[in-house]
């Protein structure tokens, strides 16, 4: 991972009714489908974790516990979850949850290999990215990265 590049100042002289007219992007993101073979790995390491558990001397009830605690708590990857960064901020959508995240809750971004952690505050700490929101890339590198840079500072990304 990068270092957070932080904001410099907020998009001036654009107001929310301009929304209708600003650029956004809206992309659905589906691990389980986007990649297979990844999608297998992750099924083989689920039912693995369960057998080991009950190897261990643990009725096997408790690794089914533990399998199908680990497969909720991965819920996003199950699923499908649509994102949409506009001027208004970042939406996520999901069968669970609906969240937008307004663009001055978003203090500094860390480009990733497969996305960007969006991240609350300037601390460069572990804890930190718990609290952050990881948007995937998708199809979509070039765009995002644009759209990111151009809300948070008001000036386009150079590369």
């Amino acid at each position: 991972m990068t270092s957070p590049s932080t904001r410099t100042a907020p998009r001036a002289g654009m107001e929310l009714s301009d929304a209708a007219t600003a650029p956004r992007l809206r992309w659905t993101v589906w691990p389980l489908v986007d990649r297979p073979l990844t999608s297998i790995a992750v099924l083989v390491g689920l039912i693995s974790s369960g057998y080991l558990i009950w190897l261990t001397g643990v009725a096997w009830y408790w690794g089914l516990a533990a399998s199908l605690a680990l497969a909720v708590a991965m819920w996003r990857y199950w699923l499908p979850v649509t994102f949409e960064v506009s001027l208004r901020g970042l939406k996520q959508e999901s069968l669970f949850q609906n969240a937008r995240t307004v663009w001055p809750d978003i203090q500094a971004v860390r480009r990733c290999a497969s996305g960007m952690l969006l991240l609350p505050s300037m601390d460069d700490s572990p804890l930190d990215a718990m609290r952050g929101l990881f948007l995937p890339w998708g199809p979509h590198k070039a765009e995002l990265q644009q759209l990111i840079s151009l809300y948070l500072t008001g000036e386009d990304y150079d590369a």
